[in-house]
């Protein structure tokens, strides 16, 4: 086999690849979006109904709780952490579960410049 047919070929197979990923991204796109919208779905009837999980015999439908905090005023953060001498928020990232722990003392996030939030979730495995 000359050289010039093994370039052809490899280029051919990376060619492949390169197609069946951006067809399995768009695959994957649609479906997370179908998928949430399920979950949604799911969601809704949880809290309408004040259940927090569904077994059946496809599978199970849980509600979980997930929490986020984010930086929103980093000059604020700095200032509680310089200030109070705790420097357990001081980072690039905000270390969720001090942050959970200082909550709990009182701290409001948005004092020391952290976004918080939380929102349900439905996870599902199977049966």
């Amino acid at each position: 086999m000359k050289i010039s047919e093994v370039v052809e070929e490899y280029i051919s197979l990376r060619n492949d690849i390169a197609a069946k990923r951006k067809e399995y991204k768009d695959l994957e796109a649609l479906n997370k979006e179908l998928m949430n919208e399920l979950e949604l779905r799911i969601l809704e009837v949880a809290n309408s109904t004040g259940v927090d999980s569904f077994k059946t015999v496809n599978g199970t439908a849980y509600k979980t709780i997930k929490k986020y905090a984010t930086n929103s005023d980093r000059a604020a953060r700095d200032k509680y952490a310089i200030e109070s001498g705790d420097l357990g928020l001081f980072t690039n990232h905000v270390n969720k579960a001090h942050l959970l722990e200082l909550m709990d003392d009182g701290l409001d996030p948005e004092d020391v410049g952290i976004t918080y939030t939380e929102e349900q979730a439905i996870n599902i495995r199977k049966s």
